[in-house]
């Protein structure tokens, strides 16, 4: 999982997202803020 949000957000940063469509960009930002929703409610189960 860390993999994943590692790559994604390097490419976000390295700018190899521009010139994508719209959609695309939306999915991108919504799979990495489901991947950070995930990994925050692992840590609060983790804690219960």
């Amino acid at each position: 999982m860390g993999l994943i949000l590692t790559a994604n957000l390097w490419g976000v940063y390295r700018k190899e997202w521009t010139g994508v469509a719209k959609k695309t960009k939306y999915t991108i930002t919504g799979g990495i803020l489901v991947i950070h929703l995930s990994v925050v409610l692992v840590g609060i189960g983790n804690s219960i």
